[in-house]
């Protein structure tokens, strides 16, 4: 078995790099790409405590970018926020790609900022150090969650999304993200492959739309598309798959586990009990592939 995208407690999941590797050899996984948001913290852990025991961890992040503005006309009303995984299964990562990560931190912290004070204007004080003590350089709009229940300004996760941080909701506010154009140029120049996370967040269910940008991502130099995740049904999926090799795509695929913060999802089956990514199809995927992933 395989799963392709997983969090930890480096960025907004509630499982320590350890405690995944353990849940992973449990559940018998034979390949897991540890793969957080905009930061590669845990992956260094995460292999060290594979080790021997038959199983392959490979180097991964989870990138939020913006569609670049030149290709906004394919998708009128593109979503904000648009993910991008990035994976370095034969090597490590080099350095300066890992130093442009880190400057997502930057813009991190001011969006909390604003997102902090959009709060306080409602009449919700949440101080930046009680964030940070939350989830550290990575903290974000979970984090922010966990406090609001935590304080019972909301009686869960998804209520303190749905009242307050949210697209939709009134405290919202979008990151400043990289073009999604240059994040994939800078995987490539640093030997990673690049796959779009979760398109079913991206164009939902415009496929019209999803054929345009899709053959835009392919030009722009993107490697693969998420064919499988854990919001992604079988018929979702069977689109894709026609989607992806249309425009010459390889394919990925995850459960986007992040332990008690998404306690329906589980590791390599998502919201099921078989295998959510089918091993021997994602490997014909990268079969003659310059880049090999697995």
């Amino acid at each position: 078995m395989i799963d392709l995208h997983a969090h930890t407690t480096a960025s907004d999941g509630t499982s320590s790099p350890q405690a995944l590797v353990a849940e992973a050899l449990r559940v018998g996984l034979e390949v897991l790409a540890v793969t957080d948001h905009d930061t590669f913290e845990a992956v260094a852990s995460a292999q060290e405590a594979a080790g021997l025991q038959g199983l392959r961890v490979i180097a991964g992040v989870e990138i939020s970018t913006t569609l670049n503005p030149e290709a906004r006309h394919l998708f009128p009303g593109s979503p904000r926020d648009i993910h991008l995984l990035a994976y370095f299964p034969q090597a490590d990562v080099p350095g300066h790609f890992r130093e442009w990560v880190k400057g997502m931190e930057a813009s991190r912290w001011r969006r909390n900022r604003e997102l902090l004070g959009r709060l306080e204007a409602q009449g919700v004080c949440v101080a930046e150090q009680e964030l940070r003590s939350a989830g550290g350089s990575v903290a974000g709009r979970v984090h922010l969650a966990r406090i609001l229940v935590k304080r019972n300004l909301a009686s869960s996760l998804d209520e303190a999304f749905r009242r307050f941080l949210g697209e939709a909701a009134s405290c919202y506010v979008p990151r400043q993200s990289p073009p999604i154009g240059e994040a994939i140029a800078r995987v490539r120049d640093a030997g990673g492959i690049a796959s779009l996370a979760h398109p079913i967040r991206f164009w939902g269910h415009s496929w019209e739309c999803a054929d345009g940008l899709c053959a835009w991502l392919s030009r722009a130099g993107l490697h693969a598309m998420e064919v499988w995740h854990s919001e992604q049904d079988a018929a979702y999926s069977q689109q894709l798959r026609a989607l992806a090799q249309r425009h010459h795509l390889r394919m990925t695929g995850g459960s986007d586990f992040h332990g008690d913060n998404k306690p329906d999802i589980q590791l390599a089956t998502g919201h099921g009990s078989s295998p959510l990514v089918p091993y021997q199809e994602l490997l014909a995927s990268w079969a003659d592939a310059p880049l090999s992933l697995v």
